[in-house]
């Protein structure tokens, strides 16, 4: 119970000390006589917060001491609040420096405030609740069922992460599965890409480079290449001095028809395939979908395809 309550400073009250006898104890007076203040201190003691307009004229500082005697305790509780006009408040429990959690801990139940907007709490389901536990005496069955239902709450809770795990490990295993069938199915070999690409390469340029070939052929065909070397070769026969230059004419002329039976036998060769060239395309564009969803490289792409078969 509250022993002894002393006050300085606080509202209107510069300084008073209240003792309290076991029993009812009546405080009366006309308004504005302090009744407030009284009730302001004792919500204090028991932990309420501090506000800075409740610190008086008479200086900067608030005190509020409460003496609380109880059954348990062999001496009385000392508690003590100071609350500066500049904000800062500090209590203290028997002299000792705490935190306002640990005396609203320290004062418990030792004080309890009952005042015209009490009755509210009668509505309230937990503090109905909260009656008929203490009048049946289980409050100790009731904390037991407390941290029963939390840890209920919790393995609910953990109950439904390991589902949400397994429908996530199972959607990423799906992907796995699809993603790795997808690579069998292209089933990208090494140096295969540089292959095609200088197969397309020359597909695409063959009708091109076809043209080309006829157009220097029939350019061969016009040039009257045999009709130059009979006369240079009369020439060279009454002078000699022509001979050298006869002789490398013929050489020239000799490469010169290699060159042209080469050139006939390369336009032979020349594929010209749509079809051919439709599938190298097609197997082109499957690589840039495998590089584009594995890895730019040949080499990070058959990492990527090592992982999946380890994950499947």
């Amino acid at each position: 119970m509250l022993a002894r309550l002393k006050i300085k400073n606080l509202i209107l009250v510069e300084e008073t000390e209240i003792f309290f006898e076991k029993g009812l104890n009546i405080l009366t007076g006309e308004t504005g006589s302090g009744k407030s203040a009284i009730l302001s201190a004792i919500r204090l003691v028991r932990g309420e917060r501090a506000d800075h307009t409740l610190v008086g004229k008479k200086g900067d500082i608030a005190i509020v001491e409460a003496h609380i005697s109880h059954d348990n305790l062999q001496d009385p509780l000392l508690i003590r609040r100071e609350i500066y006009r500049s904000g800062k408040n500090r209590c203290f429990v028997n002299d000792a420096l705490v935190s306002l959690s640990v005396l609203r801990d320290t004062v418990g139940v030792s004080i309890d405030i009952v005042d015209q907007s009490s009755s509210q709490l009668l509505s309230s389901i937990d503090e109905q609740r909260n009656i008929v536990d203490i009048f049946a005496d289980c409050l100790k069955e009731r904390r037991e069922l407390e941290t029963l239902f939390s840890e209920i709450g919790e393995l609910e809770r953990e109950l439904i992460q390991l589902k949400e795990k397994g429908k996530t490990k199972s959607r990423d295993l799906t992907w796995a599965e699809e993603d790795f069938s997808f690579l069998e199915k292209i089933d990208w070999k090494e140096e295969e890409e540089d292959i095609l690409s200088r197969e397309h390469q020359l597909l695409t340029s063959s009708q091109e480079r076809a043209k080309q070939i006829e157009t220097l052929l029939s350019l061969f065909s016009e040039y009257p290449l045999k009709k130059s070397l009979l006369l240079l070769e009369q020439c060279s026969r009454i002078d000699v001095e022509i001979s050298p230059l006869y002789l490398q004419f013929k050489n020239a002329s000799l490469e010169i028809s290699e060159v042209e039976r080469s050139l006939i036998s390369y336009l032979g060769r020349i594929d010209i395939d749509p079809e051919k060239l439709e599938r190298v395309e097609k197997r082109l564009s499957s690589i840039d979908q495998v590089k584009r969803r594995f890895g730019k490289t040949y080499s990070l792409v058959q990492e990527k395809r090592k992982e999946l078969e380890t994950l499947i």
